[in-house]
């Protein structure tokens, strides 16, 4: 289950379907368009939010806006199977005043995180919805003092909410009794949650936190706990001097030994230099390895092939003058995947960057705030493969084309299928992607638009700002948007306003026999 589901934000949708399919051939490869659902545009409703269920389908959380003088705002949920049909929708009110903060799925629930603050303490409802047949019940709990949530995790009766509480980083759990169990060992003035991740198997949690000393250089330290808050193993990771560790990921599936990996910076800066790798066996260091940037072979890719060359050739002649050389680069660090004896580590490159118009685009399921006229270009995302022993295998790149963005977070998604790693983003409605095979790439530039369902419609939006991709289930990629199109045979109203879902994944001829 994908901890942080991508949502988008939409103004006045409405519903309805159409369904269409296509194919489009590119060289030995193909990027299939399996199915489309279409949402065209009404004044009744506020946004929508799409919730990741896996082999469940899709969940769209529809919110409408509050008629004037009512007291409580109108839902809707509404399951897609992965066909996109329609298998039940439900209705159901909450309280003017509270803020959706996030939501999350496990196997065949999916669980929604409602929020009011009120004096000193934050008033949390969770709807707990049932994927078979969408009855679902609502769960009042409260945190007793205020919390600014970051993270949520939900496994059947149990939940977690992360954040900051008093300026000061903090872990609640409740389980099926509902009182708050502060975590221990999390809450401190110098600490930083960088990641919360669980297993759903075990449902042991591990809490990563960036840690500061006097002297302001920072470590990563992995908590890990049982659901019933007890204390498995702590495993910290101090850098030598002149290094920090800004941030990282971590593995779950081994409950005896991890992997800890991650972006590092020179002490006193805030761009990461390149990234480390550790592993753990119980509460013990087995290794730890930093790689500069400038070790890639293919990282340098999104420059174009001349400027790419030229800079590793400087990087060649500087190493053999026994020259120091600075590349320091804006790192959001994606996940950790395995595939059989290896490790790849998947992340994203950025820069802040001035706009000059403010809008609403996708986010995660915890609330982002939009930057007021700036924003963020994603220049190339990465895959960095290691051995068991953390030795660099080779490196891919995936160049994005200065993809611009008003909130910061994941853009391109990294999924891996029949051995193979296939990277994918959603730029200026086409869907691109490149497939990789071990040190090899079978397929560099695949490309398909994406599908309204009538062939005759033209979109009027070249670079819509809202639009995402992310891994869906077994070799599928969910592709999701708004977009205006033209209705010349509408004469009342010109063009209209959609939103779209498009099911995407890629054939290969390995494939086919």
């Amino acid at each position: 289950m994908p901890r942080i589901a991508t949502y988008i934000c939409l103004y006045l949708i409405t519903l309805g379907l159409k369904a269409q399919s296509g194919i489009q051939a590119v060289r030995g490869g193909n990027l299939v368009n399996n199915k489309q659902f279409i949402l065209p545009v009404s004044n009744e409703i506020q946004d929508v939010h799409i919730i990741n269920a896996a082999k469940k389908g899709v969940v769209l959380l529809i919110n409408k806006f509050s008629k004037f003088g009512a007291s409580q705002s109108e839902r809707v949920l509404m399951n897609l199977d992965t066909a996109f049909a329609v298998r039940w929708e439900i209705s159901f009110f909450v309280p003017l005043g509270y803020t959706l903060l996030g939501w999350d799925h496990f196997d065949e629930q999916v669980q929604l995180l409602f929020s009011r603050k009120q004096y000193r303490k934050e008033l949390l409802s969770i709807f707990k919805i049932d994927l078979n047949n969408g009855s679902f019940k609502e769960q009042k709990i409260s945190t007793v003092f205020p919390i600014e949530i970051k993270h949520f995790e939900a496994l059947n009766n149990f939940i977690l909410l992360a954040g900051i509480a008093n300026n000061k980083s903090v872990v609640v759990t409740f389980n099926k009794n509902n009182i708050p169990h502060v975590v221990p060992g999390i809450y401190g003035n110098e600490n930083e949650i960088v990641n919360v991740i669980i297993n759903d198997q075990t449902g042991i949690f591990s809490v990563i936190m960036e840690e500061k000393n006097r002297s302001k250089n920072s470590s990563l330290t992995v908590y890990g706990y049982t659901r019933n808050n007890e204390k498995l193993f702590i495993n910290k990771v101090v850098p030598p001097l002149g290094r920090n560790l800004l941030s990282g990921t971590t593995t779950t599936s081994n409950r005896n030994s991890r992997y800890l990996a991650g972006s590092f910076s020179e002490i006193g800066k805030k761009l990461s230099k390149g990234l480390f790798i550790s592993k753990f066996t119980e509460d013990t260091l087995n290794f730890l390895k930093y790689y500069e940037f400038a070790n890639f072979e293919n990282f340098f890719e999104f420059l174009g092939l001349d400027k790419a060359e030229k800079l590793k050739e400087r990087i060649k002649r500087k190493t053999e003058e026994g020259k120091k050389i600075n590349l320091n680069y804006r790192v959001i660090i994606h996940e950790i995947l395995q595939i059989e004896n290896r490790l790849i580590l998947t992340g994203e490159v950025y820069f802040p960057k001035r706009a000059h118009f403010q809008t609403l685009t996708p986010s995660s399921s915890i609330a982002q705030i939009p930057y007021a006229d700036s924003g963020f270009n994603h220049t190339h995302a990465f895959a960095v493969v290691f051995d068991e022993e953390g030795n660099l295998l080779w490196d891919h790149s995936w160049p994005m084309k200065d993809m611009f963005f008003l909130t910061l977070g994941k853009k391109a998604v990294f999924h891996l299928f029949a051995n193979r790693l296939e990277v994918y983003s959603l730029e200026k409605n086409k869907i691109r992607a490149r497939i990789f095979l071990d040190q090899k790439v079978i397929e560099n530039q695949l490309e398909i638009s994406i599908s309204l369902g009538v062939d005759s419609d033209k979109l009027l939006l070249e670079n819509p700002k809202m639009e995402s991709v992310v891994s869906w289930y077994d070799q599928f990629i969910l592709a999701f948007g708004r977009q205006q199109i033209l209705t010349p045979s509408n004469i009342n109203s010109p063009y209209e306003e959609v939103f779209y879902l498009n099911k995407i994944h890629y054939v290969g001829k390995e494939d086919t026999k």
